[in-house]
């Protein structure tokens, strides 16, 4: 019941809900964007390899096995997080899977630049611990006891050491707690929007497009000199006075 793929299925439902105004229809699509590109369709190619042979299992408890999963739930999750992006799905959202891909880059480096198998396990459970935490109620620390409970089973059934277990818990909590934050995610958001269609029309037409001065979301054109994403200065969106 607190396996990575339940934790990342289910909460950008919950996640959705309150932020887009408990509307259900948003509430639905928004959530499955997140939930079956983070978890249900990384999770088929898992069982499908264990099946297979290709690992030791769903778990993939064998350190040097994992390096596929790894890029399936990366890849797979970078596609949900374009459709957010262009499908202006609310910031809340955009920045919830955009924690998720940190976390999931943060962990494939630590696992084979570090030779350091994090548990993700406890990455998940406690960030979604604090990401519950953050849009619904600090009442809801209680939680800290399940992600306890999951530490504690993965240690116990030795696919962990206790050090795995504690440093997976404190990237989730922190990569959720830091990443996740609206403002900094309404910035960037119409940046990478504007990216991913210039990288577009550069594989179509062999060229760089000609940027209009009207490009800027601040309205006051292009900077002159300015390099990659430097050049495009977005404002945050004004919160409620």
């Amino acid at each position: 019941m607190l396996a990575p793929w339940v934790w990342v299925l289910g909460l950008p439902l919950l996640v959705a809900w309150p932020v887009t105004g408990r509307h259900l229809g948003e509430t639905v699509l928004w959530g499955l964007v997140v939930g079956v590109t983070g978890s249900l369709i990384p999770m088929a190619v898992i069982v499908r390899g264990a099946k297979r042979g290709k690992w030791d299992g769903h778990h993939v408890t064998d350190r040097a096995g994992r390096l596929v999963p790894f890029a399936t739930c990366i890849g797979s999750l970078a596609l949900g997080f374009l459709v957010l992006i262009f499908g202006h799905a609310p910031p809340e959202m955009i920045a919830l899977a955009a924690a998720e891909l940190v976390c999931l880059v943060a962990a494939l480096a630590i696992t084979f630049a570090l030779e350091f198998k994090i548990s993700m396990h406890a990455i998940v459970a406690a960030g979604a611990t604090v990401m519950l935490m953050k849009v619904y109620s600090p009442w809801l620390a209680v939680l800290f006891l399940a992600v306890a409970w999951v530490c504690w089973s993965r240690v116990e059934l030795k696919d962990h050491t206790t050090a795995q277990v504690t440093t997976g818990a404190a990237a989730g909590g922190r990569g959720l707690l830091v990443v996740g934050r609206r403002p900094r995610l309404a910035a960037v958001e119409p940046v990478v929007r504007v990216r991913v269609l210039e990288a577009g029309t550069l594989l179509r037409s062999g060229h760089a497009p000609d940027r209009e001065p009207q490009a800027r979301a601040d309205g006051s054109g292009d900077r002159p000199g300015g390099q990659g994403l430097l050049a495009y200065r977005v404002q945050p969106r004004p919160g409620p006075r």
